[in-house]
């Protein structure tokens, strides 16, 4: 009894610590897609399309969803990723900008990473 207890604990163990590194994997993915992404809008023009904003935001989905790990569509990717462009913010002459990457997770949950930068004019 004593044995088929710790062997069930044992194997409850090794469960959390799979799904942790999953999670972890994913994460780590996710915020190399993110910054991967803010680095590209980085060198973009001020003015470039990819760019554009308006004071709530103005949302831009990545043509490629779903991505992959090295942000290729590919028909069994899990990751979306988009951003988010903000004008005149936090002042005049900047753009903030959001890009988020996200990913199914067991059930109906989404995981999600988001990663910011301001680009001045």
């Amino acid at each position: 009894v004593v044995l088929a207890i710790a062997v069930l604990g044992v194997a409850h163990a090794l469960t959390v610590v799979s799904t942790n590194r999953a999670l972890s994997y994913h994460i780590t993915v996710a915020s190399n897609l993110a910054q991967d992404k803010l680095e590209e809008i980085k060198r973009l023009a001020y003015t470039h399309g990819d760019l554009n904003g308006s004071s709530v935001g103005i949302t831009h989905p990545d043509l490629n969803n779903p991505i992959n790990e090295t942000g290729q569509n590919e028909i069994d990717a899990i990751y979306n990723r988009s951003w988010i462009v903000w004008t005149n913010t936090p002042i005049n002459g900047t753009k903030a900008i959001s890009v988020t990457v996200s990913w199914p997770s067991t059930g109906d949950a989404t995981h999600t990473v988001t990663l910011y930068t301001i680009k001045r004019q």
